[in-house]
């Protein structure tokens, strides 16, 4: 079988920020998940945001 993440965005221009924020406003169901580093650090930060519609997943670089 294929990957299950083949039409996947990584998200690392402004244009590509653009088309995800487009992309979904339009979609009727989201899924999000974010990945926090908190190593070295009490509160920690947000580094990666995953949103995923029902046709393609969005990755982006928080930092």
């Amino acid at each position: 079988t294929s990957p299950a993440f083949e039409n996947y965005l990584h998200v690392d221009t402004l244009e590509k920020l653009k088309t995800m924020l487009s992309d979904i406003e339009k979609a009727q169901d989201l899924a999000t998940d974010l990945q926090n580093y908190s190593y070295r650090s009490y509160e920690g930060f947000t580094c990666l945001l995953q949103i995923s519609t029902r046709t393609t997943d969005y990755i982006a670089n928080c930092l």
